[in-house]
């Protein structure tokens, strides 16, 4: 059995395989319209059965984007990466053949159930030829507007994929908070500090720093116990090291300045906003400003939208810190001044 790392590119199968030809059941309707539309979706999926493009530009729109498994993010953009993804699918499988086995039309959007099997006898990016039969479904959602499909979403069992290829999943590495405590070193970003760092908090920040390992969010003052959420913030100007992104042992899918957040945090900064918060990158600073990562401009404030959405924290599931920190009326919302703390130490008060 062979190692299936993370670095493997789901994303490009993910797209190849995630279109059918028609040989199932289709949910009857006699407009005019939905007629268009089936003709329409079965064009396109005879294009990745048979191999070719020509007729790629009169199904998809110029402004086409394709999201992956329920992340919500643009994963694919243009019909030139469709056309590259309908060549490379053809090279990989020999004896490919992609079935629709239910169709469903509802409004401007076509849902599709398919199935994939096919041989995996060519190169699959960076993956060689396995010889490997492989037998796999999805659901496709096409969203279609003046004729040409505008947007799909795009769900399917990937580790089912991977298994039937020859691979096994590896689980990441859990973070914990290790031996630091017994040996009375302060472990920062998965460096023990210094004798001079340590001092240099300690003089900062006029508390002492205790034993322990602990992550740190250089952006936004952010920091916390490896293998948990957030716990304080302290200035966000130190350099510590880079941040891992699964220091917290993360799985919900939304990173925040290269940390994925556990499920616990994730729901309070949903509560803070006033919103369940998609997957997807993002930004935070310690100002509380937010947004999409790669896009400066901040589409969001904490403290103005815990005002805003009167949020006051139940000190529970991890909030603490979150409700005296962003809580409406807090005299701190301004952000002139507040307060920052120190790993295994007390408050510290900055500001008028």
């Amino acid at each position: 059995m062979k190692t299936l790392f993370r670095t493997f590119k789901f994303a490009t199968l993910a797209i190849l395989i995630s279109t059918g030809f028609l040989s199932g059941q289709i949910a009857e309707s006699n407009s005019d319209e939905t007629v268009s539309m089936k003709s329409q979706i079965l064009s396109y999926y005879d294009c990745w059965n048979k191999g070719t493009v020509d007729a790629i530009d009169e199904i998809l729109s110029e402004e086409y984007i394709r999201y992956e498994d329920g992340n919500f993010r643009q994963s694919h953009i243009g019909r030139e990466t469709i056309k590259e993804s309908i060549h490379s699918i053809n090279c990989a499988y020999s004896e490919l053949k992609i079935s629709i086995t239910d169709l469903f039309i509802s409004g401007d959007r076509v849902t599709t159930v398919w199935r994939l099997t096919g041989i995996q006898t060519g190169e699959m990016g960076e993956i060689a030829p396995t010889g490997k039969q492989v037998d796999v479904s999805g659901v496709l959602i096409s969203r279609i507007s003046n004729g040409r499909i505008v947007e799909e979403w795009s769900f399917f069992n990937q580790l089912n994929l991977w298994t039937q290829l020859g691979y096994t999943l590896i689980p990441q590495k859990q973070h914990t908070a290790s031996t630091s405590q017994t040996t009375g070193e302060v472990i920062i970003n998965g460096s023990a500090l210094s004798a001079e760092q340590v001092m240099e908090l300690e003089n900062r920040y006029r508390v002492k720093a205790q034993p322990g390992n602990y992550w740190y969010d250089a952006i936004s003052g952010l920091y916390g116990i490896v293998g948990q959420a957030s716990a304080g913030f302290m200035y966000p100007d130190h350099n510590f090291g880079t941040l891992d992104r699964n220091v917290s042992n993360g799985y919900t899918g939304v990173i925040v300045n290269g940390r994925e957040l556990p499920q616990a945090e994730w729901a309070v900064w949903s509560q803070v906003l006033g919103y369940w918060i998609n997957p997807g990158s993002y930004w935070f600073d310690s100002k509380g400003n937010a947004g999409y990562e790669g896009n400066p401009i901040p589409l969001v404030n904490f403290y103005t939208a815990a005002r805003e959405n009167a949020y006051r924290g139940n000190a529970g599931g991890g909030d603490r810190f979150w409700s005296t920190r962003f809580s409406a009326g807090n005299s701190y919302a301004g952000n002139q001044t507040g307060y920052v703390s120190l790993p295994g130490g007390g408050i510290v008060g900055y500001g008028d």
